[in-house]
């Protein structure tokens, strides 16, 4: 088998099946990890502008399982990553990489390549700094029949912790970053009530928001201050088109509802449409990925650097 660049873990900015061959991003002033696979005689000579570290297999443990066990992305992956790491210690041979950048160097990057002879292994390496979103994470409140005040939604959040599972799945492979802002209720006034109600023909307060019969009171919930670039509406039942999804996004006003149908991945894949990309047919890809109608977390190095983040 030839000698290849190969991800450390999934879901970190590595891509092996990016178009014109492996890729990954480096966020500025930080680091990522690459290993090298059936190369172990390569030599691997600096390259403009980055840093390449071969790390000892006596550091390697502590370093990567301390990744591992940081990493909070949905489906226990911290527990599957640290299966992972053993594994690809005891294949052989391996070896392992940490790569820094302290500098833009645009949208191409720069090349990595291994030698022995005439055989080499390539990575494109692009460096990119931050892009932080503002977010609000906000319930749906309204008075039920003993006036008290209930949540829409049903089932029980935590706003902080759903910000941090989005990071976990946006941050390594983007340097995407969604700052929490707001966590303040969005209320149904008597005034907001009774809109609804007009606008359903009926004064039974349903139990699923239409987004866009209700896009008129949502926008002027999101422009309460303080104003997030993204504001997710956590409802019960969310509908669009006679149908009720997982969730629902109109990017151009920079709302969501997520409802309590939602899985771990929801309210990542429904930034990722405020970011600027639709449902994905699997087809076009080699992989599923998270924009994919057949989803994973991954999120592929070319729509990063094309749409997601341009900081480079």
């Amino acid at each position: 088998m030839p000698a290849s660049f190969r991800e450390v873990r999934p879901y970190s900015g590595v891509d092996e099946t990016a178009k014109g061959g492996p890729a990954m991003i480096v966020p500025l002033g930080g680091t990522n990890l690459i290993r090298l696979v059936n190369g172990q005689n390569f030599n691997v000579p600096p390259v403009r502008g980055l840093q390449v570290d071969a790390i000892p297999n006596a550091e390697l443990m502590t370093e990567l399982m301390m990744i591992a066990a940081l990493t909070l992305t949905a489906n226990d992956y911290a527990a599957q990553a640290r299966w992972s790491i053993l594994a690809q210690l005891r294949s052989g041979d391996q070896r392992f990489f940490k790569i820094k950048a302290d500098h833009k160097l645009g949208k191409n990057g720069v090349t990595l390549t291994a030698t022995s002879g005439a055989q080499n292994a390539n990575i494109k390496i692009v460096p990119l700094d931050k892009r932080t979103v503002t977010l609000a994470i906000r319930p749906v409140q309204y008075k039920d029949t003993n006036g008290n005040l209930v949540n829409h939604s049903q089932v029980p959040f935590d706003a902080q912790d759903m910000c941090n599972k989005m990071n976990s799945i946006w941050t390594p492979q983007a340097n995407v970053e969604f700052k929490l802002i707001s966590t303040k209720p969005a209320l149904v006034d008597d005034k907001i009530k009774a809109q609804i109600a007009q606008i359903l023909g009926t004064s039974i307060f349903p139990n699923f928001f239409d987004i866009d019969a209700m896009i008129d009171v949502l926008k002027s919930w999101a422009s309460e201050g303080p104003k997030a670039e993204l504001t997710m509406f956590l409802v019960q039942r969310a509908k669009w088109d006679g149908d009720f999804p997982y969730g629902i996004t109109r990017a151009s006003a920079g709302i969501s509802l997520i409802p309590d149908i939602r899985h771990d991945d929801t309210m990542a894949h429904e930034a990722g449409h405020f970011l600027g990309v639709d449902d994905l047919d699997p087809k076009h890809f080699p992989e599923p990925c998270l924009m994919c109608n057949v989803r994973s977390l991954k999120i592929p190095f070319d729509q990063t650097i094309k749409t997601f983040n341009t900081n480079y």
